[in-house]
């Protein structure tokens, strides 16, 4: 398994966790928009969790996960409604602010 991140911190977050449960992990500081690390169709999968969410442009992290994805690969990515960043969620949620 492999963890790339551009933040020291997230990156250590993953190392702890891996040592705890006996993973195995690669973890490398890097930008999602270039993967130029790793070979063309070297991944099986993707795990993408609402990281779009930091980068100016998608498209490029796009294009680099269907490059370094293997034929018949997954990309899992995430995506969060706008709308958690404006209300708090949980008073959202009790008040029915929308509904």
């Amino acid at each position: 398994m492999t963890s790339l991140d551009n933040s020291d911190i997230q990156l250590e977050k993953d190392r702890y966790v891996a040592e705890r449960d006996g993973l195995n992990l690669v973890t490398l500081q890097g930008d999602m928009s270039d993967l130029s690390e790793f070979r063309d169709q070297s991944f099986d999968l993707i795990f993408h969790p609402v990281s779009n969410l930091f980068v100016k442009a998608v498209r490029p992290v796009w294009r680099e996960c269907y490059r370094v994805l293997k034929p018949n690969g997954r990309l899992l990515s995430g995506f969060v409604n706008p709308v958690f960043f404006l209300f708090d969620n949980k008073e959202m949620q009790e008040t029915h602010l929308f509904g």
